[in-house]
């Protein structure tokens, strides 16, 4: 409804009754203050408000990392120390990092994206999404959050730690480093568990660019967290079994870099020399999975709307001249398709039987 413009001869607002009712007047500033996104509780904390940009993507990414770690590794945590075996209880721990992905992304992304991987941020800058001078801050916000996340998740359950692994073991029936980082089954090759992750981090980031491409199913982006959660528990369930799925290298090496000085030793990165495939797989793999939609899917989208309409034009002409022109049995058509079924049949003989 438009708005009303006061007239000369209108009457002044009562000023009395404002006086008498000053939560309508106070009501009406908030909501102003509001508006203006001005609600800060307290005035001092304007003095704390970040307007750098680079600022507030490192703070949401370090925020947005530190959440998905913390959930993710604190299944574990409770798995193992409770005297849990994880197999017995897997449905419980990729279900947890899947909620942990949602609330990591819900947590940054209208700020930076949520990207909280750094094998999804690089994969982005090689695709043309991602400005290559933001990777720096972008890596490092994502390593330094995985890495406060694990200290603040040792300290959390380091009475348990104490009393189930003193020793803090790296590989053996009590290690609890795995809490933390990703080791390898001693049956499986180094090199199958690098294929591992190439494979199970290109179906990552194939998948996650199916979930935001709005020229495919256009989903709103309230749906994003959920969808990507959900990806990442089913990652988890179907490629746990080589190498842990790493999947991301903060949640592998910045992890890794925690165990190391917080009592487990060098052992966290020689054991059988595996330490790097968490960092390079996952990169590798992104990479390779974000080419591979942008190849066969995203680059075959028509460039425009007038483009689309062409191609519906040619489609809907093939059809109405099958069959000399009388084969009737031509699909439902979505709404938007009738203005030009319409202006193709004006163009052929079929208004000669009785359609005009």
């Amino acid at each position: 409804m438009a708005e009303k413009v006061r007239q000369p001869g209108d009457s002044e607002p009562n000023v009395a009754l404002l006086r008498h009712h000053p939560g309508v007047v106070k009501k009406s500033r908030l909501q102003e203050k509001t508006a203006m996104g001005d609600d800060i509780p307290y005035a001092f904390l304007k003095k704390l408000r970040v307007r750098n940009v680079v600022v507030r993507e490192f703070l949401a990414e370090f925020l947005g990392t530190f959440i998905l770690i913390i959930f993710g590794d604190a299944a574990f945590a409770q798995a193992r120390l409770e005297g849990r075996k994880v197999a017995d209880d897997v449905f419980a721990v990729v279900w947890a990092w899947g909620v942990a992905v949602m609330l990591g992304v819900a947590t940054c992304a209208n700020v930076s994206g949520g990207h909280i991987n750094p094998a999804v941020t690089v994969a982005f800058a090689t695709l043309g999404k991602f400005p290559w001078k933001k990777v720096g801050h972008y890596l490092l916000a994502q390593h330094l959050g995985a890495f406060v996340a694990s200290a603040v998740l040792f300290i959390t359950y380091k009475d348990a730690l104490d009393h189930y692994d003193i020793n803090r073991t790296v590989i053996g029936e009590n290690s609890t480093a795995f809490i933390w980082a990703t080791y390898p089954k001693s049956y499986v090759s180094i090199m199958s568990c690098f294929l591992d992750q190439i494979v199970g981090t290109g179906l990552l980031m194939f998948t996650a660019l199916a979930i935001i491409d709005t020229k495919n199913l256009n989903m709103p982006k309230w749906m994003h967290p959920v969808f990507l959660g959900f990806m990442i528990s089913a990652l988890a369930m179907c490629f746990g079994a080589n190498c842990m799925a790493p999947l991301n290298p903060a949640r592998d090496f910045a992890t890794r870099a925690f165990t190391a000085v917080a009592g487990y030793g060098a052992e966290t990165f020689s054991h059988r020399n595996y330490w790097w495939v968490g960092l390079i797989g996952p990169h590798v793999g992104a990479i390779v999975g974000g080419w591979l939609y942008y190849l066969g899917v995203e680059l075959h989208w028509p460039e425009t709307r007038e483009d689309e309409k062409i191609g519906e034009h040619h489609e809907l002409t093939v059809a109405l001249n099958s069959s000399n022109g009388l084969d009737f049995s031509i699909p439902l058509l979505p709404k938007h398709q009738l203005p030009t079924l319409v202006a193709i049949l004006q163009q052929t003989d079929l208004f000669s039987f009785g359609f005009t």
